[in-house]
């Protein structure tokens, strides 16, 4: 670190830069990624930071490798994207959708699509983690990350139908100029809301109907089904292929029908009667945080609507009572080893894991008959069922502290 010596004359100065550093969450941390910083792009921009941004700079570079990356990947312009970021306020899904129409056309190529993403991505993960670390409430940064995903998906979903509808045409209800409506449902924390920097997003494909074809195109005319096959294929990519400037959003279609073995994208007709007929009290749980979280927001509201009976039962028997015990068992075998039974923060013994079960559990349980709990967020759920009777005050405090004291944890590890 002698180059600081040249920005940092006199002694006082850097004894005043050492203390800060040593606040850092990491020393080390900070010490290598400023020299990286300094080896990227000169001494020169350093100048740009002032006495006051410089905490924020140092606790950044101490609190995130991934993070620093972004910044040293800017050469001798990273103080612009840094000081850019850290002064920007809180984003709502419209926020990002804006300023993701200006930077991508109506119907870019596959790459540029890509790249976009990617590097939209990169720039908010700096602003959402900086004020992470600067003591963000949790609440604020899972509602960031949640609205940054929702705003990718919605801005795959667009860019890739206007492609595809070069290729094969519009795709019509029968008879109608309306189109075939297609929504992605957020599922899992993104369906809560409560997205963390390193979580998967769990969705589910949806289409409207099965019948016609499209308008046809140079590639020919092909069915509803086909057209939505290959319209997720190319979302999944979208957002969720590694390339040269990574991923956006790691994608997990696993609770969609039939799982691994179930079809890409399914009908509205054919999900419903698939739970109807062989729904599992795993997917009755998985369900509750569903929501639409891109595409067409109407279409969602009515498939949640339609499956509230297969969620929100009337009337529980034993069979429920014992199928919710041997899904706390399934999660108590995902620990690895007796050590992670108290070190891991997600699946360990009081961890995220139990407080969500616990807070689905009695939302099965009681959300038939009581439909003022049926909510997508644990926070908020615990709120809910301690107003209504469900859980005592004291236990909801207990467990809402717990909560975000450990998705705080997760998000900084």
């Amino acid at each position: 670190m002698n180059e600081l010596k040249k920005l940092l004359p006199s002694r006082e100065q850097r004894e005043k830069f050492a203390r800060l550093i040593r606040k850092s969450p990491s020393p080390v941390l900070a010490r290598t990624n400023l020299a990286r910083l300094i080896e990227s792009g000169g001494l020169k921009p350093l100048k740009k930071i002032s006495r006051q941004q410089l905490p924020s700079l140092l606790r950044l570079l101490g609190g995130s490798a991934y993070l620093s990356d972004i910044l040293v990947r800017e050469g001798r312009d990273w103080p612009d994207l840094f000081l850019r970021q850290i002064r920007a306020p809180a984003k709502t899904t419209s926020d990002h959708l804006a300023e993701l129409s200006r930077t991508i056309s109506e119907a870019p190529s596959a790459d540029v699509l890509a790249r976009a993403l990617r590097r939209h991505k990169q720039r908010e993960f700096l602003r959402i983690g900086a004020r992470d670390l600067s003591s963000a409430p949790v609440e604020e940064t899972m509602r960031e990350l949640s609205a940054l995903a929702e705003a990718s998906l919605e801005t795959a979903c667009r860019a890739c139908r206007s492609e595809l509808e070069k290729d094969f045409g519009a795709l019509r209800l029968p008879g109608t100029e309306r189109k075939n409506r297609f929504v992605i449902l957020g599922m899992g924390k993104l369906g809560g809301g409560e997205l963390n920097f390193s979580s998967d997003i769990d969705i589910l494909y949806l289409y409207e109907e099965d019948e016609g074809e499209s308008d046809g195109g140079p590639k020919g005319r092909i069915n509803p089904r086909e057209f939505f096959h290959h319209l997720a294929e190319r979302i999944t990519r979208a957002v969720g292929e590694i390339t040269e400037d990574g991923f956006v959003f790691r994608i997990d279609l696993r609770l969609r029908p039939l799982g691994r073995n179930g079809p890409l994208v399914q009908s509205l007709n054919s999900a419903l009667l698939y739970y109807e007929s062989w729904g599992q009290c795993w997917e009755r749980a998985a369900l509750i945080k569903a929501r639409a979280a891109a595409g067409d927001r109407e279409l969602g509201a009515r498939f949640l609507h339609d499956i509230e009976p297969f969620v929100y039962r009337r009337y529980l028997d034993f069979t429920t009572i014992e199928e919710l015990r041997h899904m706390k068992t399934r999660i108590q075998q995902e620990l690895l080893s007796p050590q992670n039974q108290e070190r891991n923060i997600k699946l360990g013994y009081g961890g995220i894991r139990e407080i969500e079960f616990f807070t689905q559990a009695l939302q099965l349980v009681n959300g038939g008959r009581e439909p003022r709990v049926r909510e997508h967020g644990t926070l908020s759920a615990l709120e809910l069922l301690a107003r209504h009777g469900y859980i005592p005050p004291r236990e909801n405090a207990v467990l809402s502290r717990a909560y975000r004291f450990l998705r705080n944890v997760e998000h900084k590890i």
